[in-house]
């Protein structure tokens, strides 16, 4: 059985394009993937303003806010 799903892989797919575009060169983010169980794109970052300030960056970049999940790591 599939599991129906929020957003399609290539709606997500976009969305990464899109915030990977907004964010730029950012420091404090270790890495972008996408989360499938979850349906969205996990974001890890370095510390909580980094993960404001890709909160914001998916916003301007028109995402979701429940399609863009952050974590912070500092490895």
């Amino acid at each position: 059985a599939v599991a129906a799903a929020r957003y399609d892989f290539t709606r997500l797919l976009a969305w990464d394009r899109a915030l990977a575009g907004a964010l730029g060169k950012a420091t404090g983010v270790r890495n972008r993937q996408f989360d499938l169980a979850l349906n969205r794109i996990l974001v890890t970052v370095v510390d909580a303003a980094t993960a404001s300030a890709v909160r914001g960056a998916a916003r301007s970049a028109g995402v979701p806010d429940d399609a863009v999940a952050t974590v912070i790591s500092a490895r």
